[in-house]
């Protein structure tokens, strides 16, 4: 900042070039002279130095301190020598931090930088590190300043999961630790979202916490989509765990209780009740016009919907072979284990619903033929007045309430009172042909005529039987 007049006097000279060596070993350009090197100088360079090093000195010092706690609370005003000291300590501080932040930097800075360059690189590779998930034991770089900041960086992390998205980070933080502090609650968010899938959730983010947020937005995709698991940043890998933890749960038989692995239990837990509850409501929704996921109460509405969508093509699917892949469920962990889940229920209830509808099942799948079986006996228990099995299968339910309305006519008709109803007109003309065959009973079979409502066709197929037993058994 300063500069010599025109025709300096050799005090003058001596005083500007001992300024200018002041500001250099205040700010670690060069080394600071000994007594015995000053003593070699002129009385005036002497002073100057002297007088020049305290004041750029003590202003380097608060420069630095300033920069590890992340202020420039003691810049001094104006520009004179300590104003250029202090920008001078915080501007190298910033290179070396910028540098240290390049892709593939070193672990340890350039030997022949000024001490606040390296504080910033250190302080700034120890964050980096730490972000990184890179073990500090696996650096070259053993510098305090470079531990510190690790270790500030991961504890700050760990208080900002914890915390409220809306917290500030503890009082008189430290950048590495502030740094940390929104990292981590950035985390948090995507844990806690409601939808993880919507873009603008949430809103309103720092920089550091967006940054947390997204990167564990793509390790959470990952586990989604069935890919392998990131080694860093740790951000990754925290949103990969916990989607990890979802698709376990998601894809248990029953609700968990022990963690998978490493999982968090509660999260496989919410995952697994989100998936049976979506499940549940596909097979209500499968025969309507409009299905619409309810998914309002979920744990996690990203995986309730997926776990949804899917199970409505399996419950909605005829095709015994049909995989979800084939169904267009493709990279999605929790699609496809709500489909397995719901495709045997989906096939055994189609076979339920051939027979309630009055139809013969010509279906070769044995899961599609023990739904229809089911259906059947269920409708056989209601006809004769027996209690519903207990913890019987839906497809045991559908044929024992599609009885409800045919017991009375069927009931009718084997105490010889036949009403007019069509399950009564069926188990009529069942019992007449048995007596019609005159003991020559096992030539009768059953009916299953599209022209005839299901009411009839299912009562007469019930009455022959229990009229074949009779005429067996000589009644």
């Amino acid at each position: 900042g300063q500069s010599l007049p025109a025709t300096p006097s050799q005090a003058e000279t001596d005083g500007f070039n001992a300024t200018k060596d002041a500001l250099d070993a205040a700010t670690g350009k060069q080394t600071k002279l000994t007594d015995d090197q000053l003593k070699q100088k002129s009385l005036s360079y002497q002073a100057a130095y002297n007088k020049a090093l305290a004041l750029a000195g003590q202003a380097a010092t608060n420069a630095l301190a300033d920069y590890k706690s992340g202020s420039q609370a003691n810049r001094p005003q104006g520009n004179g020598l300590d104003r250029q000291a202090y920008d001078k300590v915080q501007n190298d501080a910033a290179a070396g931090a910028s540098d240290a932040n390049n892709a593939n930097s070193a672990d340890t800075p350039a030997s022949d930088k000024t001490p606040a360059y390296k504080t910033g690189y250190d302080i700034a590779k120890g964050v980096s590190d730490a972000e990184n998930g890179k073990s500090k034991d696996n650096s070259a770089n053993k510098d305090q300043e470079y531990t510190d900041a690790y270790n500030n960086f991961n504890d700050g992390k760990a208080q900002g999961e914890s915390a409220k998205l809306t917290d500030s980070a503890p009082a008189n933080a430290d950048p590495a630790t502030k740094a940390g502090f929104e990292y981590g609650q950035g985390i948090a968010a995507l844990k806690n979202a409601q939808n993880p899938a919507t873009a603008n959730d949430p809103q309103g983010l720092t920089a550091k916490q967006q940054e947390g947020y997204d990167q564990a937005k793509s390790g959470y995709d990952l586990a989604l989509s069935g890919q392998q698991a990131p080694t860093s940043p740790a951000a990754a890998v925290e949103g990969y765990n916990y989607a990890k933890a979802l698709t376990d749960g998601a894809s248990a038989s029953t609700r968990p209780t022990q963690a998978t692995g490493k999982d968090d239990l509660a999260t496989e837990q919410k995952a697994y009740d989100d998936v049976q509850a979506a499940v549940a409501q596909a097979k209500s929704d499968a025969r309507t016009s409009n299905p619409t996921p309810n998914d309002g109460s979920a744990h996690n509405k990203d995986v309730y919907d997926k776990a949804y969508a899917a199970a409505l093509k399996a419950y909605q699917n005829s095709d015994p072979s049909a995989t979800a892949s084939s169904k267009g469920i493709n990279n999605d962990v929790i699609g496809a284990a709500a489909f397995n889940a719901a495709k045997a229920d989906g096939l055994k209830l189609q076979g339920a619903n051939l027979f309630t509808n009055g139809s013969a099942n010509n279906q070769s799948d044995p899961t599609i033929t023990d739904g229809y079986k089911e259906a059947k006996q269920g409708y056989a228990d209601a006809l004769h007045g027996k209690d519903s099995q207990p913890n019987a299968s839906d497809a045991y339910a559908l044929g024992y309430n599609a009885a409800s309305n045919d017991k009375s006519g069927f009931q009718s008709a084997e105490n010889g009172t036949p009403d007019n109803s069509e399950a009564a007109k069926g188990a009529a003309a069942a019992i007449d042909a048995v007596k019609a065959a005159k003991g020559n009973v096992d030539s009768l079979s059953e009916i299953n005529d599209s022209s005839k409502p299901a009411a009839y066709s299912n009562a007469y197929n019930a009455a022959l039987e229990d009229a074949k037993q009779a005429a067996r058994q000589g009644i």
